[in-house]
């Protein structure tokens, strides 16, 4: 069973996953006493806590998740299966590739990411 908690915070905040440092730093909506807020301001974002005490960020845009990607997390949606998130390949000097892409990770293995409309759009996007 998750739990679900809402905080008003920066984004720079919560991507800590620390909803105490939030509470603490963030005083109002337009001011983080931490100095870490974007010009934006602050905004309401939702962590899930799981069972086994894992946080995870949850209900964010699809740029949101991929600024955290990038960073080395992985995303997904919640209607998909638990294990399949979305992450990040940078290429190294052994690499086929030449340039960094989306992958897909799940019990079945990696594939290359190919995304749809729906999924772009989707405000619900998770960090894991």
């Amino acid at each position: 069973m998750s739990e679900y908690n809402k905080i008003d915070c920066c984004f720079d905040c919560v991507k800590q996953f620390d909803s105490n440092l939030c509470i603490d730093s963030c005083r109002t909506r337009d001011n983080c006493d931490m100095g870490w807020c974007n010009p934006g301001g602050c905004k309401e974002f939702e962590i899930k806590i799981s069972s086994n005490n894992k946080r995870e960020q949850i209900n964010m845009n699809f740029g949101e998740a991929f600024e955290q990607v990038k960073k080395g997390k992985g995303m997904r949606l919640p209607q998909w299966q638990s294990d399949v998130v979305i992450k990040v390949q940078y290429p190294d000097e052994n690499s086929k590739m030449t340039a960094p892409y989306l992958y897909v990770e799940s019990r079945f293995g990696r594939v290359p990411w190919k995304e749809t409309m729906i999924e772009l759009f989707s405000e619900k996007w998770e960090i894991v």
